[in-house]
């Protein structure tokens, strides 16, 4: 019964009896959940970075600390106060019984009254003015799924399923369409990436590839064609980086300080069933689960092909980056695939992610 109660919340029922970490064995319910969410935890703390992007970060943040702020106006879907148009548009189509740590489920929010719904614009428009995104609205209750052919007696054998608060989803969620507009508009994301863009696919990246071999092949050439990947890739964003970028693109207002809190102070707790163990903070990332962190996300790797240079070429789709080159002197070819890696090398210096060295393909 407790199992369907569950299930009719959104929560899913996971068994974990024993989680062996180094050579502890872990039986305890409570002292199961902390130590996944320890390991969760240390996909995002600064030690985990390379020792001298950590320098260089903290360099460039003390830089941007100490730079003046520009406040130019951005014009009025970009900044003005949020509609109730906006709200009921946030509130269509979805069915989900799931509920963050405000245990709200977002079907209660699609049947407030009309009343309940002024409310809630009015609190929405509070936050978007001030800035400050409530400290609760900024954890999250992650479920820790086993994954495929992994060792679940492991931290390792599972991936966090992230749950927010329905309330601050839905804020997000305007807030991505109105930022996701401005993007679009103004032609900001590179062509190369394919990834959570609308009429973009995975179809799309491999009939390009396709089309590639394709025609060397009709030219009687060789194609090499390397696949990286980003290595814990939502974790590891820098999140000054996202801000820097913004600033790039002219983006301020009420957008940028929402964006900012946005990011600042993340935490969460994984929940095994009814077990919730500690809180921990994130000190690097996007959240997973918000619509607005795939496009901020998007932000931080928008400059990848920028370091890709003729005749390599460079296709994405999210996290995962193709780089190919066409020709008959193979020793060529492979000195310039080799001096892109070693560009490739240096934009991960300076934006602070790093490549899977477990998931490169040739």
């Amino acid at each position: 019964m407790w199992n369907k109660i569950k299930t009719l919340k959104g929560v899913p029922f996971i068994q974990i009896k024993t989680l062996m970490v180094g050579q502890t064995v872990y039986t305890d319910p409570k002292e199961i959940t902390n130590q996944i969410g320890q390991f969760f935890y240390s996909n995002s703390i600064d030690s985990s970075l390379n020792p001298d992007f950590l320098k260089f970060k903290e360099t460039q943040e003390m830089i941007t600390l100490s730079s003046p702020t520009t406040t130019t106006s951005q014009g009025s879907i970009l900044n003005d106060p949020i509609t109730m148009s906006e709200l009921n548009s946030s509130l269509e189509g979805k069915k989900s019984y799931s509920c963050g740590p405000d245990n709200i489920p977002f079907l209660f929010l699609q049947n407030i009254s009309i009343k309940g719904k002024s409310l809630l614009l009015e609190l929405y428009n509070d936050v978007w003015f001030s800035g400050i995104i409530p400290t609760l609205w900024k954890n999250a209750s992650i479920t820790p799924i086993p994954k495929k052919e992994q060792n679940r007696h492991k931290p390792s054998g599972y991936r966090p399923i992230s749950v927010l608060c329905n309330l601050s989803k839905t804020l997000e969620k305007k807030v991505y369409n109105r930022l996701n507009w401005y993007v679009k508009r103004f032609n900001l994301l590179s062509p190369n990436q394919h990834g959570f863009r609308k009429f973009h696919s995975t179809s799309d990246c491999h009939v390009k590839i396709e089309t590639e071999i394709l025609e060397s092949y009709a030219n009687k050439q060789t194609m090499i064609l390397i696949s990286l990947d980003l290595q814990k890739a939502y974790d590891t964003v820098w999140r000054q980086r996202v801000l820097n970028i913004l600033r790039k693109w002219h983006i301020n207002g009420q957008m940028l300080p929402f964006i900012t809190s946005f990011l600042k102070e993340r935490s969460f707790q994984v929940r095994v069933n009814e077990h919730m163990s500690e809180k921990f903070d994130l000190e690097n990332g996007v959240p997973q689960g918000s619509p607005l962190s795939i496009l901020l996300f998007q932000a931080a790797i928008n400059n990848l092909p920028d370091e890709v240079s003729h005749p390599v070429k460079s296709i994405m789709f999210a996290d995962n980056t193709h780089i190919y080159l066409k020709g008959k002197n193979i020793k060529s070819m492979a000195r310039q695939l080799q001096d892109c890696l070693n560009d490739l090398s240096k934009w991960c210096f300076h934006s602070g992610f790093i490549f899977s060295p477990e998931k490169p393909n040739v």
